[in-house]
């Protein structure tokens, strides 16, 4: 999907319930555990009250009592937490970089059609990946099952399926179960948390 779909998705449907994905720009490298304290603070945020994280058996961060569907991607010097409301959620980002064996990776992962549209452009192999991860991982199934029977060129039945323009030399996407909603990029600081708009306290209210 295109930014331009993006917009008018959020056009149509913005009384609907709401994605929200919070950018963290990091000062360093990403590491496992980089946007945990982030993830924690923006919950407590739109719940009104300190929360407890579980890591789910693939490895998935939730909310012990599940009001919200979080999840969290990070690669370079750049992490997103995804939240909606109802339905899960799925979201990837990916530093775009070369690969060691571009038409391996292609054949090993991508359906013949994918790999048609996706060509040799890096940045078209990122973002189909970038797809197909956020997807699966808001099925909760993870990297388990053949990824060239996924087909990611277009959102499935009962799913939004949105790129995300997230950085220059990044690839993103986000993933989420349920009819098409407002989707926002919001940058993430301490500030933003502390006093939140009321836009999103309006939201996280629901």
């Amino acid at each position: 999907m295109t930014l331009s779909h993006q917009r008018a998705i959020a056009a149509r449907y913005s009384g609907d319930v709401a994605i929200d994905v919070y950018r963290i720009r990091l000062a360093h490298t990403a590491m496992p555990g980089c946007a945990n304290a982030a993830l924690r603070a923006i919950v407590a945020m739109r719940l009104g009250r300190e929360v407890e994280l579980a890591i789910d058996p693939r490895g998935k961060p939730q909310l012990a009592g599940r009001e919200l569907e979080v999840n969290v991607s990070h690669s370079g010097e750049l992490a997103l937490i995804a939240i909606s409301d109802a339905g899960a959620i799925g979201v990837d980002v990916e530093q775009v970089r070369p690969l060691h064996d571009a038409r391996a990776f292609i054949k090993r992962f991508f359906s013949a059609a994918e790999a048609a549209e996706a060509g040799d452009e890096l940045a078209a192999i990122f973002r189909t990946w970038c797809r197909k991860e956020a997807l699966l991982k808001a099925r909760g199934i993870g990297l388990v099952m053949p990824l060239a029977a996924v087909d990611v060129r277009s959102s499935p039945p009962g799913w939004l399926l949105a790129d995300l323009d997230v950085a220059p030399g990044y690839a993103a996407a986000v993933a989420r179960a349920g009819e098409p909603a407002e989707l926002r990029i919001i940058d993430y600081s301490d500030d933003n948390v502390r006093d939140a708009s009321p836009a999103i306290a309006r939201n996280s209210s629901r």
